[in-house]
C-alpha cells in the first residue's frame, strides 16, 4: 500500500520513485483503491498519472470504488493526456460508469459529453471510427477476416514475443483479424502481452 499512501499524501517524490522501481504498481489499499485510481481521483500532477499509464504493468481495466472505470475518472477530472493513453491502450469505451443500484450507466462518449470534455470527445470519436472501420473490413472482406491466420496472429497465439515485435516493426498485417474475427491488438490484450502492445501503439 506504500504507493497508494504516497499518492494520497501528495508525496510526489516517493510516488515517482516507487513507480520507477515498479513497486506495488497495482497493489490496492484497504479500501480496494489501486494506485492509478488514487492518482486519477485525487488530481495529482497529470505527469505522474501519465507515468503510471506508460508502465506496461499498470492495470487499466475494471471499476474503481466509485463505479467508474479508470477512463471514466480521467474524463470526469478532465485529464486529457491520461484519457488519450487509456484509449490507446484499449480502455473500454462502451461503459465507463456503472451504478446497478440506481440503474445509471454511461458510455465513454456520453460521459465525456456530460462533463463537456471537448478534447476527450474527439479522441473517443476517433477511436470509435477506427473500430468501425476494422469491423467493416472483417465483415465485407472475407479474405481479410481469414481463411487462414496471419503470421502475426499465429505468433500472438504462440506468445512468441520476438517474432511479434519483428512483425509489428515491419507493419505486417497489423489490422488483419484472426479467423475468430478478433484483431491482433485484441488478442494481445487478452494474453496480456504488454511489451508488444506498447510497440504496436507506438507506431500507429
Amino acid at each position: 500500500m506504500a504507493l497508494v499512501r504516497a499518492i494520497l499524501n501528495s508525496d510526489v517524490g516517493l510516488s515517482w520513485l516507487l513507480i520507477e522501481k515498479d513497486i506495488e504498481i497495482n497493489k490496492p489499499d484497504k479500501n480496494g483503491q489501486r494506485p492509478l485510481e488514487a492518482a486519477l481521483s485525487f488530481l495529482m500532477q497529470e505527469g505522474l498519472v501519465v507515468t503510471l499509464l506508460k508502465n506496461k504493468n499498470t492495470r487499466i481495466y475494471g471499476y474503481g470504488i466509485d463505479c467508474r472505470t479508470m477512463l471514466g475518472i480521467a474524463i470526469m477530472n478532465g485529464m486529457v493526456k491520461a484519457a488519450k493513453i487509456l484509449i490507446k491502450r484499449g480502455a473500454d469505451l462502451k461503459m465507463v460508469f456503472k451504478d446497478d443500484k440506481q440503474h445509471i450507466y454511461y458510455s465513454a462518449l456520453e460521459y465525456a459529453k456530460k462533463h463537456d470534455q471537448i478534447k476527450i470527445i474527439y479522441f473517443i470519436k476517433q477511436a470509435l471510427k477506427h473500430k468501425r472501420t476494422l469491423y467493416k473490413q472483417s465483415k465485407l472482406t472475407p479474405i481479410i477476416q481469414g481463411k487462414y491466420d496471419t503470421k502475426l496472429v499465429k505468433a500472438i497465439y504462440e506468445k512468441d514475443i520476438p517474432e511479434i515485435n519483428t512483425l509489428i516493426k515491419s507493419k505486417s498485417n497489423l489490422y488483419t483479424p484472426a479467423i475468430s474475427g478478433k484483431s491482433p491488438i485484441e488478442l494481445m490484450v487478452e494474453r496480456k502481452l504488454y511489451g508488444p502492445i506498447n510497440s504496436f501503439l507506438s507506431i500507429i
